[in-house]
């Protein structure tokens, strides 16, 4: 059976091993390159339809409708570090409101709050008031989704942002 080198111009030892090596090198970089710009996600919550997401860590204007990845502040539910994704629904200047239990920002319904978690402990639900600079309200449509409606996770600074997240399944 041919092999593949049967079918390259001769070429010596040396050669073939340089470039061998610069091939290699040039995957590497490559790999590289796309592992500092850009990460797989897997959504370890049912909070969105979609459970995997390609990240791209260089899109950090996060916009209204947008899903971000991001790291939440430390709490007692997950470990440190853990990571979501969440829909951007509320940037700065805009206005969140709290009636009841019911938030709106700029008017518009984006979700419920529960009272209690799913332990039966009580949860404190965040306030009114308007988005300042540089943080984010971020929410699922999930009843259960651990979001900016609930005072410890409250509004998402926008250090704690890893990247735009693109649902893939």
């Amino acid at each position: 059976m041919p092999r593949i080198g049967d079918y390259l111009p001769r070429i010596s030892r040396t050669a073939k091993i340089v470039w061998a090596i610069a091939a290699a090198l040039a995957v590497s970089q490559l790999g590289s390159a796309v592992a500092n710009d850009y990460q797989f996600f897997l959504n370890e919550t049912e909070s969105l339809p979609n459970w995997a997401f390609w990240v791209n860590k260089n899109e950090r204007e996060p916009a209204r409708g947008d899903y971000f990845a991001f790291v939440p502040p430390p709490n007692p539910y997950y470990p440190s570090g853990f990571r979501f994704a969440k829909e951007i629904a509320g940037v700065p200047g805009d206005e969140v409101v709290v009636r009841g239990r019911d938030f709106y920002i700029n008017g518009r319904f984006v979700g419920q709050a529960k009272t209690h978690d799913q332990k039966g402990a009580v949860v404190q639900m965040s306030t009114s008031g308007l988005i300042p600079p540089d943080k984010y309200f971020v929410v699922t449509p999930h009843r259960d989704s651990f979001d900016s409606r609930y005072a410890l996770v409250g509004l998402i600074d926008r250090k704690a942002l890893i990247g735009k997240a693109y649902p893939v399944l």
